[in-house]
């Protein structure tokens, strides 16, 4: 299945603040991305790891660049990805 994972820098915060604070603004705007199959998410020693899932029928190249515009929203159009 084609997935994007992104991973935000590491910071200092708690895993609930990390997970309040990083976690969930992720998973929530990526979540208006048609097409996505499940979306995961492990908040842990200040990391934060969203895993998207999606469709086979999805183009994995536009489904990737559609993750990277709506969380690059959040982190003020930060490019901080894994591909």
């Amino acid at each position: 299945m084609p997935r994007q994972r992104h991973r935000p820098p590491r910071t200092s915060p708690s895993s609930n603040s990390l997970e309040s604070d990083v976690t969930r603004k992720i998973e929530e705007s990526v979540n208006t991305i048609s097409g996505i199959d499940e979306i995961s998410s492990h908040s842990y020693n200040a990391l934060s790891v969203v895993i998207v899932q999606f469709d086979l029928s999805i183009n994995v190249m536009q489904a990737a660049q559609d993750v990277r515009d709506k969380v690059a929203l959040i982190n003020g159009n930060r490019a901080l990805f894994y591909r």
